[in-house]
């Protein structure tokens, strides 16, 4: 378990890359552990993680695209301020992968539920992520 995660929550990706371009071949996905192949919108749950404690995981962004696909704002919706938290790159090359890691650090007892929104230049222009996670008892 991780214990004083930095806050980079809205600050990646934000106000990176051309925005002025909004149609490439780039088409930005995500590889979740339960399915084959990566998807432009999925779900992912961290499971219980005790109060004043987090959980951190990686997950695989895929450019399935033939051309850059440059991450171009992110955020997060509908989530509580300070409970989730990601590190993405600004872009990902065609044909190419890289990492994106997640944190969940529950403030509070109870189910949580957030979804992370990642804006980018290629076909798909956005790619959603619910998030659910479960802070439990320490």
């Amino acid at each position: 378990m991780l214990t004083g995660v930095v806050a980079l929550a809205l600050a990646l990706g934000c106000g990176r890359g051309d925005t002025s371009k909004n149609s490439n071949e780039g088409d930005l996905r995500v590889m979740l552990p339960d399915q084959g192949e990566p998807v432009r919108e999925g779900d992912f749950d961290f499971g219980a993680v005790p109060v004043g404690e987090s959980q951190r995981s990686s997950l695989m962004l895929v450019n399935v695209g033939s051309d850059l696909a440059r991450i171009t704002a992110s955020r997060f919706e509908e989530a509580p301020a300070g409970t989730f938290f990601a590190q993405a790159p600004d872009q990902v090359g065609a044909g190419e992968q890289a990492t994106l890691v997640l944190t969940f650090a529950p403030t509070e007892v109870g189910p949580v539920t957030g979804r992370l929104v990642l804006d980018h230049d290629g076909t798909s222009v956005r790619l959603s992520l619910n998030l659910h996670g479960e802070g439990v008892a320490p």
